[in-house]
């Protein structure tokens, strides 16, 4: 079954009055040009680029020895939190002097569980997957814009589809850092990247309940950005980052 057929009522609805102009060939993948960690990083720590306090035991040393721990030693870290993101440019939506990229989006997150046996398994609850369409709404009437969310609550099929405004404000797309204005196609990428993090943050909620049943403790792989700064998220994980701002000092 092509998981896409049942987006045909959302795109003929959006189509049904603006123009569409396809993406050349096919609809194509948009990716973006420059590291989103890193990217992301810059904007956490905007204004703080000095960092003061090194919480590992340094010993003059540049690295610190991680050895594997077997089966029969105490592991604190008993998830691992990550998600996944694409996105399709699809095409610009014309109505009359306005006009707005289409992408879609397909984004999912899940938690792989390592028991003390060494079994490593993902249950269906901690598992996470959404098809969003991102547009701007302000550049199309609401009118088309009703129709096609209309068309989407009548979808009954898995992952479910939605909805997504990109001109919508979040921690990270209304820094300084990003200008007054964006390049439509990347705000939507960002935004599906943003929505992404909505799930994992989400999944992480069920998660720091059994962490306060267990103890287990809860790896995610990324950075701990401003989503993560609230009186919910104080304990049982930390962030993994491979990619980080090169505008840190660190004293």
């Amino acid at each position: 079954m092509n998981p896409f057929e049942s987006l045909q009522p959302t795109l003929a609805a959006l189509s049904d009055g603006p123009e569409i102009l396809p993406a050349t060939g096919q609809a194509q993948q948009y990716l973006q040009q420059f590291d989103v960690d890193e990217h992301y990083d810059r904007v956490r720590t905007e204004g703080e680029k000095t960092v003061r306090e090194v919480l590992e035991v340094r010993q003059n040393r540049i690295y610190i020895d991680v050895p594997p721990l077997p089966r029969t030693s105490k592991h604190l870290f008993q998830y691992f939190v990550d998600g996944s993101v694409k996105t399709f440019f699809l095409g610009t939506l014309v109505e009359h002097d306005r006009n707005t990229p289409v992408l879609l989006g397909q984004i999912g997150a899940a938690a792989i569980n390592r028991d003390d046996k060494g079994n490593v398994q993902i249950r269906s609850e901690d598992f996470r997957r959404e098809i969003i369409v991102l547009l701007n709404r302000k550049q199309i009437s609401s009118t088309v814009w009703r129709k096609a969310e209309s068309t989407i609550k009548d979808v009954r099929t898995r992952p479910p589809i939605r909805l997504v405004d990109t001109r919508e404000t979040d921690t990270y797309n209304r820094s300084k850092l990003l200008g007054r204005s964006t390049e439509q196609r990347s705000r939507a990428a960002h935004k599906a990247n943003w929505e992404m993090r909505v799930l994992e943050t989400d999944l992480l909620r069920n998660l720091l309940a059994r962490h306060d049943e267990s103890g287990a403790y809860i790896a995610i792989d990324g950075s701990l950005g401003k989503e993560f700064s609230s009186k919910e998220f104080n304990r049982g994980f930390v962030g993994i980052v491979k990619n980080f701002s090169k505008d840190h000092v660190f004293h």
